[in-house]
């Protein structure tokens, strides 16, 4: 088997493999604990890491082993899952606090007691990242969180919901992308900032007029920001940052279709389109690569190893 590619379905539908491009399908019935599947990554020893709202199941390529909350989850419904710098896996869940999976106890642990977690999810639904020189960002509405070495660290923002944070630099500084609307115009600048001063920024050169909300994504080393402008879909991909002095390259493509969502993997992003595809793009050249449509449901896609 020389390669495998995994799609992540929704709402009843099911985990597919592709071999020689013949489809083998993974249901409950044959050990997922859910057929609703949100996300897949791959550890670094192999094992695929599948999470659903029934848990999470760990595939060794013959067998599911299942997480639950009496696996330390804090909650079933696992809506995404990140491998950071040093491999750890780290789990968001709905509304729920953040987690991540011990080896040795073979179990999945809470960093931050629950009086620090009813404070920080605040009852809402979190995104998960990663950063480039290691650790992971929880964020919730318009507070964020980030964890180094299994260790939360305060982060000087309160107000994040426009505020993306793209690395940890030294002496308690940070290298932010900022978000403002100004006279209905989109804008994104990158800032490098302790959260009080701010000793350089940079405005992003980008044609934001979007008429829809706008949405963004991050990598470890770049980071993407999409909207919708004239019924087509404006993707800009920020890359090769550099500090003193501030600077970075841009790219972009058209997509001639609205997007509804766009996720990274380790060579590729992938979108979600209103006509229910997924387009898989490579991250270097900004091609299309693969297309995948049919009878189903689609919410992601994953190639392994």
């Amino acid at each position: 088997m020389r390669f495998t590619i995994l799609f992540i379905f929704n709402f009843c539908c099911f985990l597919y493999g592709i071999t020689q491009n013949e489809y083998t399908s993974f249901t409950k019935n044959d050990g997922l604990p859910s057929n609703n599947v949100y996300r897949i990554i791959e550890d670094n020893k192999g094992f695929l890491w599948i999470t659903t709202d029934a848990g999470v199941a760990r595939f060794d390529g013959k067998n599911f082993q299942i997480f639950t909350t009496q696996d330390g989850i804090p909650d079933n419904e696992v809506l995404d899952i990140v491998k950071e710098t040093d491999g750890t896996i780290w789990v968001n869940c709905f509304k729920q606090a953040p987690a991540y999976f011990d080896e040795i106890k073979n179990k999945f642990i809470k960093p931050i007691d629950d009086s620090i977690t009813n404070k920080m999810t605040t009852g809402v639904v979190g995104n998960l990242y990663t950063l480039q020189e290691g650790g992971v960002v929880y964020t919730y509405h318009n507070l964020t969180w980030i964890f180094v070495n299994k260790k939360l660290i305060k982060y000087p923002f309160e107000n994040f919901d426009d505020k993306k944070i793209i690395k940890i630099l030294p002496n308690n500084s940070f290298l932010i992308a900022s978000y403002f609307k100004n006279q209905n115009k989109h804008a994104i600048k990158l800032l490098i900032t302790n959260g009080k001063i701010c000793s350089d920024s940079l405005n992003l050169n980008l044609n934001l007029n979007f008429k829809s909300q706008l949405g963004w994504s991050s990598s470890n080393d770049k980071f993407y920001i999409y909207g919708l402008n004239n019924n087509k879909t404006i993707i800009y991909r920020i890359s090769k940052i550099t500090t003193h002095p501030l600077s970075y390259q841009l790219d972009s493509i058209i997509i001639p279709k609205t997007i509804s969502s766009l996720n990274i993997t380790s060579n590729d992003f992938f979108v979600r389109n209103n006509s229910n595809e997924i387009n898989v793009y490579n991250h270097k050249t900004l091609q299309l690569k693969q297309t995948f449509k049919g009878n189903y449901l689609p919410n992601g896609y994953f190639k392994d190893s």
